[in-house]
């Protein structure tokens, strides 16, 4: 008997971010809240550590810095061995953050997000991915969070923080969900992008979003 092969179709685009950890243009989000509770309680501790200078401050800093990582590791570790667990999935989209430069917030927000760990995530969806045979393509990040992903209307006002609301077509949204299914269509129907572009192609379809939340184990 001939071993029955899965037949991988789906293409999933997935926008990274620090409310939502990942966000899918199938309408799963995965909060960052475990992970923005460990950074903040590691870097209070690290204060405390370093404003003490002391020996044994400085070993304990060594062991605490250690945990924190330990503990995103483990919590990207699972998040992507959960996607590739999925056998429809042929092709994961994500943007390319190569030239990525976070917005400046303040003292504590800024040391978060540059620590958050999208490319160590990248890097283990890819390894994950590649042993399933899974795809792992990236796009143009520009713009992915204005443009709606029904009509193609570009309006930076359209987004309001974890909503997405379109003036031209009124649909609405999370946000982080919009910006995931117009990276796939970005990969699926390529654009050429610029500045002061609004783009005028037909709307593409898209599935029908319920913002469910993706459970994943913790092994």
């Amino acid at each position: 008997d001939k071993t029955k092969e899965t037949k991988r179709t789906e293409t999933v685009g997935l926008d990274r971010g620090i409310i939502n950890v990942i966000a899918t243009s199938e309408g799963e989000l995965v909060s960052g809240k475990p992970l923005r509770k460990n950074k903040r309680k590691y870097l209070y501790l690290k204060r405390k550590l370093q404003a003490k200078g002391t020996r044994s401050a400085k070993r304990f800093l060594k062991r605490i810095s250690r945990k924190e990582k330990r503990f995103s590791l483990d919590f990207l570790h699972c998040l992507s061995k959960k996607l590739v667990k999925n056998e429809n999935i042929k092709t994961y989209v994500l943007e390319n953050l190569s030239r990525f430069k976070p917005k400046k917030y303040n003292k504590k927000s800024n040391k978060i997000i540059s620590n958050w760990g999208f490319k160590q995530f990248e890097n283990l969806l890819k390894y994950k991915a590649e042993q399933k045979g899974i795809e792992i393509k990236f796009v143009d990040p520009m713009y992915t969070s204005q443009i709606c992903s029904c009509c193609q209307n570009q309006d930076k006002e359209s987004r309001n923080k974890g909503m997405y609301r379109c003036g031209v077509c009124d649909l609405r949204i999370h946000s982080d969900i919009n910006a995931a299914i117009n990276i796939k269509n970005r990969f699926l129907k390529p654009q050429k992008l610029s500045s002061n572009l609004t783009l005028k192609q037909g709307a593409v379809n898209h599935p029908n979003v319920n913002n469910k939340k993706l459970m994943f184990a913790s092994s």
